[in-house]
C-alpha cells in the first residue's frame, strides 16, 4: 500500500506533463504562419485540454487575427462549481486590448453535461452583438466537460452567431425601407431536444 500511495503523485505528474505537451503542440500549430485555427475539432480539443478538469467554471477566449490564427488565450472570468458571471463590457475591452479580428469562446461544466443552457445561448448572443459593433467576429462558443465531447452553441442556436455589425445594421435598415422587397422570415432555433448537429468549419 505504501508503494501505491507514493506512486500517485508520480502518475499525476505524468498526466500533467502529457497535457502540457499536447497544449504546446496545439499552440505551435496555431501560431505557425499559414495554419488556420478554424477546424471545430482542433478548437474543441484545445479548449477541453485547457478547461475540462477545472473544479470551478471558467469562461475563456481565444483571440484570433484576420486569418484565424491565435493571438492570445485568456481566461476572462472564474466562477463557482455551476456558474461563472460574464461581463460583456470586459469581453469587449479584452478584444480591443489584443487587437483581435475574431474570437472563439468556451467555458467548462465541472459537474458534467455538455448541453449549452439557455443562459449560455443568451450570453453568446450578447457577446456576438457587442463584438460585432467593433468588427470582431464571434466564430463559436464551446461547452466542455471532462467526460463528454465539447458542444457548440453555434450548432444548436445559429441565430446567436448571426452577423451583427454597423454595416449589418445599415443593410437591415435599407431592406426595411426598400419598396417591393419581401421581409425576411425569422430563423427558428432548433428544438433543444433534437440531436446536436455537427459544427461546421469555414
Amino acid at each position: 500500500m505504501v508503494m501505491t500511495n507514493r506512486s500517485r503523485p508520480a502518475k499525476r505528474s505524468t498526466h500533467d506533463e502529457l497535457v502540457r505537451r499536447a497544449l504546446r503542440s496545439l499552440e505551435r500549430r496555431a501560431r505557425r504562419p499559414g495554419v488556420l485555427l478554424n477546424k471545430p475539432s482542433v478548437v474543441a480539443d484545445w479548449f477541453r485540454l485547457r478547461l475540462a478538469e477545472r473544479e470551478h467554471e471558467v469562461f475563456a477566449a481565444a483571440w484570433l487575427d484576420h486569418h484565424h490564427r491565435l493571438i492570445a488565450f485568456e481566461e476572462l472570468f472564474r466562477g463557482t462549481i455551476n456558474s461563472a458571471p460574464v461581463a460583456v463590457r470586459e469581453v469587449v475591452k479584452s478584444a480591443l486590448r489584443h487587437n483581435a479580428a475574431a474570437a472563439l469562446f468556451a467555458h467548462n461544466h465541472p459537474s458534467g453535461g455538455n448541453w449549452p443552457s439557455s443562459a449560455d445561448v443568451a450570453i453568446t448572443r450578447e457577446i456576438n452583438e457587442a463584438l460585432g459593433l467593433i468588427d470582431v467576429v464571434t466564430l463559436d462558443h464551446f461547452v466542455v466537460t471532462a467526460t463528454d465531447p465539447p458542444a457548440s452553441v453555434g450548432a444548436i442556436a445559429p441565430d446567436a452567431l448571426q452577423c451583427f455589425s454597423i454595416n449589418h445594421l445599415i443593410r437591415a435598415s435599407e431592406e426595411r425601407v426598400a419598396p417591393g422587397k419581401p421581409k425576411n422570415k425569422r430563423r427558428e432555433t432548433p428544438d433543444a431536444k433534437s440531436p446536436l448537429p455537427q459544427s461546421q468549419g469555414e
